[in-house]
């Protein structure tokens, strides 16, 4: 594991640093406490895998980057992750962000599975052409999306809509495009916004961003509440 000063923690000092022009940047099966942690490569392969991220007063970041390369966290836990690419592709796997998930790359694709948000995380994904599929095991709040590309959405998460007289379900994610654009949204659907106590808390709650060029957008949010996950 690493220790770093907990006082440097977000000024762009100390922390873990890891970089390489040529090979692999891996971390495998560690602690890191007190840490800011920056890990970067050119045409390698970036990546994080089965640790954990602690810090005594909240705050730390964990950004991996890469020109070329591809980007891989698994089996993660941190306040804050950041996967920052140009042309490789970008994944998060199994893992759990207590405040925010930040990806961007320009040509790449990106792919979220099974992770585990906080509660009022907020997950942000840009990308110029690449597919994003974002598939969300725990996460509550609205996401919005704005892309080139198609939008499908699934999942028992996503709030149910219905037609005005109510009797026709539609898309959770119904989607409309802008006179005159070819960019497609969705607005503020609502994921897993009813709480035990069956108020809808969405405002307070997390947060999903996802911008595209052209890319296309799969999203797929699993049922959750507070309520059954601490049962």
């Amino acid at each position: 594991g690493a220790v770093c000063d907990a006082s440097d923690l977000g000024t762009g000092k100390g922390g873990l640093r890891l970089a390489t022009d040529k090979g692999t940047v891996s971390i495998i099966g560690s602690v890191v406490y007190n840490c800011d942690l920056s890990m970067s490569g050119e045409a390698s392969l970036v990546r994080l895998m089965n640790t954990v991220l602690l810090n005594e007063n909240g705050g730390g970041t964990a950004t991996l980057a890469a020109a070329q390369g591809s980007l891989l966290a698994e089996h993660v836990n941190a306040e804050r992750l950041a996967l920052q690419g140009r042309e490789g592709s970008a994944r998060v796997v199994s893992s759990e962000i207590r405040e925010s998930l930040k990806i961007s790359t320009t040509a790449g694709s990106v792919l979220i599975t099974d992770l585990v948000a906080g509660a009022r995380a907020v997950i942000q994904v840009e990308t110029n052409d690449g597919s994003i599929v974002l598939r969300v095991k725990q996460f509550q709040g609205i996401v919005s999306v704005v892309t080139g590309g198609s939008v499908k959405c699934s999942g028992e998460g996503f709030e149910k809509r219905y037609s005005s007289d109510g009797t026709v379900e539609i898309d959770p994610c119904r989607n409309s495009a802008a006179a005159g654009s070819s960019l497609t949204f969705v607005e503020e659907a609502r994921v897993n916004c009813v709480t035990a106590n069956n108020r809808n808390d969405c405002a307070y709650l997390g947060e999903v961003t996802i911008v595209s060029n052209s890319g296309n957008v799969i999203l797929d949010f699993a049922k959750y509440t507070a309520a059954s996950a601490s049962a």
